[in-house]
């Protein structure tokens, strides 16, 4: 992993594919009420006006705040909170997220 001068750490392209290559696939149980995002850089680095990141921590903070939820309520939030966050401005990357919530 490389650290951006003004952002959060985001994996170097070829790190990730010597280590892809190298290890063995990891199996994750999830109990009930787990929830797992996985998400693009782009959306991490979504920009406001101001030039701050949208970043891990709103990230965290919202999928703590919607737990209960389903997953794709999760997904909606997450997405709304990021336009609200940029408030319309262009994106410079992809903001790809995925959403797995484990239930009862």
């Amino acid at each position: 992993m490389t650290n951006a001068r003004d952002g959060p750490p985001t994996p170097s392209p070829s790190a990730c594919s010597r280590s892809w290559t190298r290890r063995r696939p990891a199996v994750v149980v999830l109990a009930p009420g787990d929830v797992v995002v996985v998400a693009s850089d782009g959306l991490f680095e979504a920009r406001n006006r101001g030039g701050e990141w949208f970043g891990t921590d709103r990230v965290v903070a919202l999928v703590r705040e919607r737990h209960a939820a389903r997953g794709a309520e999760i997904l909606g939030a997450l997405r709304d909170a990021v336009a609200r966050f940029t408030e319309g401005t262009g994106a410079d990357d992809d903001r790809t997220a995925i959403v797995i919530k484990r239930h009862g």
